[in-house]
């Protein structure tokens, strides 16, 4: 099979760097920062999508400057992988299966996490956000076909509604991770057709 897996809420609790981040950005904008909660609701879309939330069109690139900054410096060592994800990624690859990353990341970014949390031997390709693809359906249309991934055969995993909703637009699996940033509701009304609880539970779901 072909699992394109999330980053941010699937394989690393992320949340410290990239709270901190936005938080630099919108402190440095001389704006209001929003609650920790509030920024949960902001792991996993895009930047441009997260900061037009707040801000002017004019000033979007502005804060995402600002944000990539301070993440480069600090934020993306400012994350843990979960228990046990890399125990899980080390079995399916023995079973055979084409492994991948799509994150709606600034790719270099993606690819430094990757590196430093040693993620490496597990996948074959890291596919992040470029300028002119940072959506998430545009990132993991990207990876489908670089790996050549029939539709039948290929399963988006992610924590977030984001995710589920391009695997359900591009008519791929769709499996959603519980111990990440979005809700259980949230994945399967947007098409998760499996939801996992546990990190160890990514070995058995194909069976």
């Amino acid at each position: 099979m072909f699992l394109f897996f999330d980053l941010d809420g699937t394989l690393v609790d992320s949340g410290p760097g990239i709270r901190a981040a936005f938080q630099y950005a919108f402190t440095k904008l001389n704006l209001t920062v929003p609650n920790d909660s509030e920024l949960d609701t902001l792991i996993g879309p895009p930047l441009e999508r997260s900061f037009a939330l707040y801000l002017p069109e004019d000033k979007v690139e502005e804060a995402i400057r600002l944000f990539r900054n301070y993440y480069k410096e600090k934020g993306v060592y400012q994350a843990d992988p979960y228990p046990g994800i890399k125990e899980a990624l080390q079995t399916l690859k023995e079973q055979g299966h084409y492994l991948a990353i799509t994150t709606s990341k600034n790719q270099p970014m993606a690819q430094v996490m990757v590196q430093h949390f040693e993620f490496q031997p597990y996948f074959q390709e890291v596919f992040g956000a470029l300028p002119d693809s940072h959506d998430k359906i545009d990132v993991l249309k990207r990876g489908l076909e670089v790996a050549k991934a029939p539709k039948e055969q290929s399963f988006i995993i992610g924590d977030t509604r984001f995710d589920m909703a391009a695997g359900r637009d591009l008519q791929i699996g769709c499996v959603g991770v519980e111990w990440g940033y979005g809700t259980s509701d949230s994945l399967t009304e947007n098409g998760a057709q499996v939801l996992l609880a546990k990190t160890h539970d990514l070995t058995s779901f194909l069976k």
